[in-house]
Order: C-alpha cells, then structure tokens, then sequence
C-alpha cells in the first residue's frame, strides 16, 4: 500500500456506482479540472487505488469504498520569474494583473501559470497546491485581473462559481466610433448562447476629428472572444483588434477591470477592481 504522502489528493468512493474511472472521476479532483486532464492522468497512471497501488485505466470499475490518490507529476515544476501586479492574496487564493502579451497557461515557460510560485507565498493551509493555478483565461492579447486557486477547495469552489455563471466580470473596452445607443450584443457565438451587457458608455472625440467609445462591458457567458466577436459585429471593434477588424495596429484596448465572487473559505462576497 503507498502512503499517503505520495499523493497530492485523495478521493474516497462514499456510493455504489457502477461507472468506469474515466467518467466516474470526471470533476473528482480538483488538480484535474476538465475530461482531457482526467484522461490525461489516467494515461500516465498517476490516479492509484491507494489500497493495491495499481494504477487505474480508463476502463477500471469504481467500487465504493475504494481510496484513489492522485499521484504528482514527474514533470519539474516550471517557474518563471516575471513580476506581476498582485491585488489581493491569501492563503486560499489571490487576484493578479495578466498583462497583455502573455497566456495565462501554456507548455511554454513564459506564460501567467509559471509566474505565480515566483510572485505568491505558498499557502499553509490543508490541501495546499504544488503551485498556484488561474481558475480562468484571459485571452493572450487581453490584460487584466485574474483568479488564482491556492489550495484543492478554492480550486474546486471557485470553478464551481464560474460554472454557475455567479462570478461577475467587468471589462472596458476601447472602440473606434460613437456606440449607439440601444445596440444589444446577444448574437450566439459557435451556435451557442452569447449575452453581453452594456454598462456604460463615453464617447470621445480626437483631434484628427476620429470619433471612439470607451464601454464597461458585463459578458454573461465565457465564449471565446465574446466581447470582441459582439462589438465587431456591432460595427465597433475594439481598438488593436486586427482579427476581428480594427484598422488600428497596436496593443489590443481591452482590460478585464473588475471580478467579483464569494471567497471561498469565508463565505463573503469580494470585489477586486484594477
């Protein structure tokens, strides 16, 4: 039997099921977050029953009472000494400011990921994780504020609230003309649901006569490049925006200014704002 030290979570089977461990264990352990992480895993035979030490497959059936563990990677931890701007920490989780220019995750080293062991303090707390993870993305092109998980509950709690859609995000966003009043940015994106609010509006005038909007946008959903999909449809991309428009080179003028959430651990409602 390993000990439990091996492992970097454990999950105890407290039902009969009669499911195979690759659907059984999808959302069970909060260092796999989605089915290609899971599978992943699995492949690599990092998930054991703790009991007889052999790895799982995909196809393993899962008994109740069984104890898996999740075994660290062999991959080194990469860590990227890049400085960031860090709005908020604790022990179970911080706000920082992605600059735009970078990913939040990648295989590369540079990106947003490898950066947090390198700017926040290790967490004390049970079920720490091995590093600070983002519980979301911002675009590479896009700065702004984002969520990082410190320990296996916020990581599971948080991604729990962005789910749920409960998490409150807002951006400003630079475009080029005056946004008329009364346009409504609801038009699916990849066959699926797209809403994006218009909290305000500011309508700027330069000296070559250019007319542009500065706009504090609420985006309901997640998709990919909502908010620069709906505003190029509106006729009024975003400043930078060459993909969907924008005869403006430069850095893209998009900033997620705002995230709001319940803390997980304190049960409080927070608000971070750059």
């Amino acid at each position: 039997m390993n000990p439990i030290a091996d492992f970097n979570e454990l999950h105890s089977v407290e039902q009969a099921t009669n499911e195979r461990a690759y659907v059984y264990l999808i959302g069970k352990f909060a260092q796999l977050p989605s089915r290609k992480a899971l599978k992943k895993a699995l492949k690599a035979k990092r998930l054991v029953n703790t009991e007889t030490g052999q790895a799982l497959t995909e196809l393993t059936s899962i008994e109740k009472g069984m104890v898996i563990g999740l075994k660290a990677s062999d991959a080194p931890l990469q860590t990227w000494a890049f400085p960031l701007k860090v709005l908020y920490e604790d022990d179970e989780l911080a706000v920082v400011f992605k600059p735009s220019g970078i990913t939040t995750g990648s295989a590369k080293r540079r990106c947003l990921k490898n950066a947090l062991p390198f700017n926040l303090r290790k967490s004390t707390e049970k079920g720490a994780l091995l590093a600070p993870l983002p519980v979301h993305r911002l675009d590479h092109a896009t700065e702004g504020l984002v969520v990082c998980a410190k320990t296996a509950f916020a990581l599971v709690d948080l991604g729990q609230q962005f789910e749920a859609g409960t998490i409150v995000k807002l951006y400003v966003a630079h475009v080029h003309g005056w946004f008329k009043a009364g346009l409504v940015l609801d038009s699916p994106i990849d066959g699926k649901v797209a809403i994006t609010s218009v909290v305000s509006v500011e309508h700027r005038t330069h000296k070559t006569g250019a007319k542009s909007s500065l706009l504090v946008l609420k985006p309901h959903q997640g998709r990919t490049h909502q908010l620069r999909i709906h505003l190029s449809r509106a006729g009024h991309s975003i400043i930078g925006d060459t993909l969907y428009g924008s005869s403006s080179k430069g850095k893209l003028r998009l900033k997620a200014m705002s995230v709001q959430f319940i803390h997980p651990r304190q049960q409080t409602s927070m608000t971070i704002a750059s």
